[in-house]
């Protein structure tokens, strides 16, 4: 009111009382369904409850934008009139300002060598490396950035990034510019969303193994412009465009084309700032993990930058990886308790010092920040569903496993409140996290979790029998076929083949490896991502 009083008028959203009910989506099985369900039900309900207001709008001619990731509509250089008319309208619940938001610059160290470093100490710190060895990178997963922009041909991140095949580049779902700085071609004037995207994936074949999960495949949304700046409507706008990515044009939304996990390394000062919690809700809800940076104001209690201070999301602040696993507090990582929902944060730290990632220009720099722990956090969820398929779009289930096999910063005892011996606590959450500790429980949840899905060709027929059914984790399994064809047996560890009428002995399965079986005489090339499946 202050602001518009000021001004005579501005930007500001108007929020819808009516909300969606996205609850059923737990009870759904696949990412998939989960996000198509909640991309359908939130375009309803904004639909049906937003119809009214938009004619009011249309009467008095004024510019607006209408959103459905959270209920909700930004006028644009509304009036003060206009604003005081529709308050009280009872379909209404409040109206806010679009805030402005200025990222907090990382602390830059003088530019890196770019001679390839091998893999770097960030990575092999947090035992990622030991991940890799089981046979799980990343493959099969999508990480998405919110940042200040993507230099997406970086020698580090052009294999890696969603839109380029290996011969050309398609960046329709695949890159959105919230800023209308970038508007067809990916971008960063900036540096800090080509940097946190070189430590979620970056490797460039050639020695520099920046990245937690090389095996992935990344997008991103600009929501903040090359010097920083953005807005309550950048950040809604990315946060939408993950929910369900569409093309260039802004249209044809595709909630398949979804990311598994959004990296946040971006929060707002003083925390205490719930305006996205219908967007994070809404993501979750979906099957889409959400990681934010707790920010750099500590060594202080209550801290925290805002979405950062949100229960519902995976907070994470920074430890020195110089030390010995698992690292020594950094001073600057904000503490908690949130002044929004108590609790304990963050849930957990990751290498936040030095870190050497992908910029612009195609070089490498090293920076500090928890803008550079939180891809770290983010990767590992690339990680853990390369490893385990069944575990994709369960959010809840997968933050557990990762606070549970986090390693306690017991060197550090702070002040804040919380456990200083086994977490969690307001300075460190639960500790740093451990990638071969989290991959390894997620893989022992996998036990018994798999089922068998037949390929049968039309023209043959034939039966696939396997006792016992479903093959366990870790057991054995004896399938016979009966075709006029090959049958495959598309294993975690290798493939099995035979004639029709044969027998193969499944055994001794200790991963859930991604393997491609190709049956040259059906003339298929089927990847396998979890689970048996038994092709005719």
């Amino acid at each position: 009111m202050t602001k518009m009083a000021a001004q005579g008028q501005g930007d500001f959203f108007v929020w819808m009382v009516a909300k969606a009910d996205l609850s059923p989506a737990s009870k759904l099985a696949t990412k998939a369904e989960k996000g198509r369900f909640v991309y359908d039900s939130l375009r309803a309900i904004a639909a049906s409850s937003q119809a009214d207001l938009r004619r009011e709008l249309d009467a008095q001619g004024a510019s607006y934008e209408p959103f459905y990731i959270a209920n909700k509509i930004l006028v644009k250089s509304g009036t003060l009139k206009l604003m005081t008319t529709l308050a009280p309208r009872p379909d209404v619940a409040k109206i806010t300002d679009n805030h402005s938001f200025q990222l907090q610059e990382p602390f830059k160290k003088a530019a890196a060598t770019s001679i390839p470093a091998g893999v770097e100490t960030n990575i092999s710190f947090i035992k990622a490396t030991d991940v890799w060895t089981l046979g799980f990178n990343g493959q099969g997963t999508v990480l998405a950035g919110n940042d200040t922009g993507l230099s997406w041909d970086h020698p580090a991140i052009k294999g890696h990034y969603r839109g380029w095949n290996g011969s050309v580049a398609d960046h329709n779902y695949n890159w959105w510019d919230a800023t209308n700085t970038y508007k067809t071609v990916p971008g960063d004037g900036h540096g800090h969303g080509t940097h946190t995207t070189g430590t979620m994936v970056g490797d460039d074949g050639m020695g520099n193994q920046i990245g937690v999960a090389p095996g992935a495949k990344t997008v991103h949304c600009k929501n903040m412009t090359d010097s920083g700046e953005g807005s309550d409507a950048t950040f809604t706008t990315c946060f939408q465009w993950d929910l369900a990515p569409w093309d260039l044009k802004g249209a044809n939304a595709d909630s398949i084309k979804a990311p598994d996990a959004v990296n946040n390394s971006w929060g707002y000062r003083d925390g205490g700032y719930s305006g996205f919690r219908d967007e994070i809700a809404a993501l979750q809800a979906a099957g889409i993990f959400v990681e934010a940076s707790a920010g750099n104001e500590g060594s202080g209690c209550r801290t925290l930058r805002s979405p950062g201070d949100y229960v519902e999301v995976l907070t994470t602040g920074s430890v020195n990886h110089a030390a010995v696993f698992p690292g020594t507090m950094t001073d600057f990582s904000s503490r908690g308790p949130s002044s929004l929902d108590g609790n304990y944060f963050p849930d957990i730290t990751a290498p936040g010092e030095n870190i050497r990632s992908s910029l612009p220009g195609n070089t490498y720099e090293s920076w500090s920040g928890t803008s550079m722990a939180g891809p770290h956090a983010t990767a590992l969820i690339g990680l853990l569903w390369s490893a385990c398929i069944s575990h994709q779009g369960k959010v809840q289930e997968t933050a557990a496993i990762i606070t549970q096999t986090a390693s306690p910063v017991t060197s550090y005892v702070g002040s804040c409140g919380g456990n200083y011996t086994t977490g969690p606590n307001n300075d460190w959450g639960y500790g740093t996290i451990n990638a071969l500790a989290a991959a390894q429980k997620a893989l022992a949840q996998c036990a018994g979790s798999h089922t068998i899905e037949t390929y049968a060709n039309p023209s043959t027929g034939g039966t696939v029998t396997c006792t016992p059914n479903p093959v366990l984790h870790g057991g054995t399994s004896t399938c016979t076929a009966t075709a006029n064809r090959y049958y495959g047996f598309n294993r975690w560890s290798g493939d099995c083949l035979g004639q029709a009428g044969g027998t193969c002995v499944l055994s001794n399965i200790t991963s859930n490896k991604s393997v491609t079986a190709d049956f040259v005489d059906m003339n298929l090339v089927i990847p396998s991502r979890g689970g048996w499946r038994y092709f005719l």
